[in-house]
């Protein structure tokens, strides 16, 4: 009798444990980018790392990374032109990858610190065009809703151009439910006219935290393979004038947005 007690009373202290549901397994991370100078050809990259062609003054030069964070970095720079009209160079990439909250079936508060940036200049007879859009989608929607992004989108511009964001978006999420998250980074310069000169460069970043009162050890982050969610190390490096510096400049910028991020408006929930 004392054995049959307690094994009831084993089987409800288990039945009491939070039950853990699991999603199926997490979609790979997919890179679709390229670099191209006119000129010089075109380079496809379709997986995580970094890329460029051409030379110093005249190129593009693009890189993907998963770790320590989801980044695409994208520069381009065409001149001075000196003899040569028609030069065009760009890079563009987009990155999809996906994340999970591991823990007993529940809804928990999701910080979400994402920073981009975009930026030209171009002199008379040039032209540039940047773009930085990031969006975090909800997979369970019928639509594939849009919870929340943030997107800016030059157009063909000539003259000078900076736009950027840097803000803490504020979700509830649900645990054990995969979602997709979509980057994207665009930079291309033209020197139509002989002697004009184009730079223009792209930059987008998230990362994930909990809330306040989410305990880490119920509950816990998954992401696609090859995906990280730590901030990089500090930088010091001082960025020179070239496309590779153009790189540097925005993810120093970025890394500066992001540090900002929470105070960077009053309502940051979308």
């Amino acid at each position: 009798m004392n054995r049959l007690l307690s094994g009831f009373a084993l089987s409800a202290c288990l039945l009491a444990l939070p039950v853990l549901a699991h999603a199926a397994p997490l979609p790979d991370a997919t890179i679709i980018g390229d670099v191209l100078l006119n000129k010089g050809g075109r380079q496809d990259l379709n997986t995580f790392g970094s890329i460029g062609i051409g030379g110093l003054g005249f190129g593009a030069d693009l890189t993907v990374s998963g770790t320590p964070l989801p980044t695409i970095s994208a520069a381009a720079q065409t001149g001075p032109s000196g003899d040569i009209p028609g030069l065009f160079s760009r890079a563009d990439a987009v990155l999809t990858y996906a994340f999970e909250i591991f823990g007993p079936a529940d809804s928990v508060p999701v910080i979400i610190d994402v920073a981009g940036i975009a930026q030209g200049d171009a002199s008379a007879g040039a032209s540039f065009a940047v773009a930085s859009l990031w969006q975090l989608f909800d997979s369970a929607a019928a639509q594939s809703t849009v919870l929340a992004s943030d997107e800016i989108r030059s157009g063909q511009l000539s003259g000078r151009f900076s736009e950027s964001f840097g803000r803490s978006v504020s979700l509830t999420l649900l645990t054990n439910h995969i979602y997709p998250i979509f980057l994207l980074a665009d930079a291309a310069a033209a020197a139509t006219d002989t002697g004009s000169r184009a730079v223009a460069s792209a930059f987008v970043d998230p990362r994930l935290s909990f809330g306040a009162g989410v305990d880490p050890g119920v509950f816990s982050f998954a992401f696609s393979a090859g995906i990280g969610n730590e901030l990089p190390p500090p930088t010091t490096s001082v960025p020179e004038p070239t496309t590779a510096g153009l790189l540097g400049a925005a993810a120093l910028v970025a890394g500066w947005l992001r540090r900002r991020g929470r105070v960077c408006g009053p309502d940051a929930s979308q």
